[in-house]
């Protein structure tokens, strides 16, 4: 499920350090939405995402991390609020924590 939910959004294969945990390869494109959004510019400083689930009785439980891959500037302002980089993770991380949410959704409702 996490392959496809990466896969879905732009993300090449990743590597699967444990189970339950999918680290995905660097994506060079702006997440889905943001694209023209003024808080960055036409390059992507690439982002990778970690996606961590774990089955809990008849739940599933499950983290996302993101990290960007270059910085595009200053990298003492890396953690700034308003920073590419801090807007570009928390995008991501999004993105992909709707689109898991979804995914799991789907399954509940198939059963």
């Amino acid at each position: 499920m996490r392959d496809s939910v990466l896969t879905s959004r732009g993300y090449r294969g990743g590597v699967s350090y444990s189970r339950g945990t999918l680290l995905s390869q660097p994506k060079f494109t702006w997440p889905k939405g943001t694209e023209g959004e003024a808080w960055h510019g036409r390059d992507s400083p690439g982002v990778e995402v970690m996606v961590r689930t774990a089955s809990r009785g008849d739940s599933t439980d499950f983290s996302v991390l993101s990290h960007v891959v270059c910085l595009s500037g200053d990298a003492r302002l890396e953690t700034d609020p308003e920073s590419v980089e801090t807007h570009l993770e928390q995008a991501a991380a999004v993105e992909i924590a709707t689109a898991v949410a979804e995914a799991l959704g789907k399954r509940v409702t198939r059963r």
